[in-house]
């Protein structure tokens, strides 16, 4: 896919994803060719998440809050950010601008 929007003009790619390992960027490396790859961690306290995970009224709300119950810890033991923002409390676009500051494409 990268190489269509590329062909169509595109610079940049957001991906999200739950990455438990760092080798898994190989991945994103061969399919995304010639990227620069920086990972950034959306981190909020468990209960917020499971806040979250609970109001979004989603059938398979028990699987997600258990996945979010082993990542959280997880996500912390791992380390396979290059930045971490913590958005407990932050607007969905306030979180979308800190990531374009923290990987250059925006300024604060």
């Amino acid at each position: 896919m990268w190489t269509n929007f590329r062909a169509v003009g595109a610079e940049r790619l957001i991906i999200t994803r739950v990455l438990e390992a760092r080798s898994l960027i190989g991945r994103i490396r061969r399919a995304v060719p010639g990227a620069e790859v920086v990972v950034v961690r959306l981190r909020a306290p468990l209960d917020v998440i499971q806040g979250r995970i609970r109001s979004r009224d989603h059938e398979q709300s028990e699987w997600f809050l258990d996945a979010a119950a082993y990542l959280v810890p997880a996500m912390e033991e791992q380390r396979v950010e290059d930045h971490v923002i913590d958005n407990a409390t932050l607007s969905i676009g306030e979180t979308a601008h800190r990531i374009l500051c923290v990987v250059g494409w925006s300024t604060p």
